[in-house]
């Protein structure tokens, strides 16, 4: 398998930070271990030029497979539950007492393919119960991966 150099490392988790936000300074095992067959499988002898070819790639494919090699997609509902503890025990009553709009925005970004944004449009409905109908309430669910993006078009989120 091809060696990744610390300044190749450097290069590829600088580049991911800067254009989408995700850290990889402590993820050169898994940079190595999720590309390294694969560059070698493609005929490159270094991860400096399959890299190269990667973000120079005029038709934008190339950049969305080296995306989805390096994001997790890792989903599951009430994954990290005390994030969502914290939601319902803490964010939920603060709006409800200090938002006299009962205009609610949440975002829930680098979410895959959906289950963490819907495990928190449950979480709101049934706290705000009763008076759900009485709120504007939006969730945006994101991530940059297509894969993630496709599976999630499947979902339908329960209405607030």
């Amino acid at each position: 398998m091809i060696c990744l150099t610390d300044g190749e490392f450097v290069a590829i988790s600088s580049y991911f930070k800067s254009c989408y936000g995700v850290n990889l300074t402590s993820k050169k095992p898994l940079i190595e271990g999720r590309l390294g067959n694969y560059i070698e499988q493609l005929g490159y002898k270094n991860y400096t030029d399959y890299f190269e070819f990667a973000k120079t790639d005029s038709t934008g494919n190339e950049i969305s497979v080296l995306i989805n090699k390096l994001t997790t997609n890792h989903t599951y509902f009430m994954r990290e539950v005390e994030h969502f503890q914290f939601f319902k025990d803490r964010i939920l009553p603060w709006v409800d007492k200090d938002l006299s709009s009962k205009d609610l925005r949440v975002w829930s970004a680098g979410c895959s393919s959906g289950q963490e944004p819907y495990t928190l449009a449950m979480i709101a409905k049934d706290y705000l119960g009763s008076s759900a109908s009485s709120w504007d309430y939006s969730l945006l669910a994101s991530d940059i991966s297509e894969k993630a993006l496709i599976c999630s078009k499947a979902w339908n989120l329960p209405e607030a």
